[in-house]
């Protein structure tokens, strides 16, 4: 779980933007991206694809699902 907030983390700062910015780009709360990059949230798998297309990185670069639709953690 760690290794994917600090991916997360680690590509929104690398493109400039603050949480709320990514979190605006994605369509989700701040608090939620948040709580990814802290490891305190693994997000369902269509916020991953959200934060994932905002971030402009394919799914599988940042997460992995499993058959119950949660993104898991590389």
């Amino acid at each position: 779980m760690v290794e994917m907030a600090v991916k997360v983390a680690a590509r929104r700062k690398e493109l400039g933007m603050t949480q709320m910015e990514l979190a605006q780009a994605a369509g989700v709360g701040q608090h939620t991206v948040s709580d990814i990059e802290t490891g305190r949230h693994i997000p369902k798998v269509d916020v991953a694809i959200l934060i994932c297309r905002a971030l402009d990185r394919a799914v599988e670069e940042l997460f992995v699902v499993d058959g119950q639709g949660n993104a898991k953690p590389i």
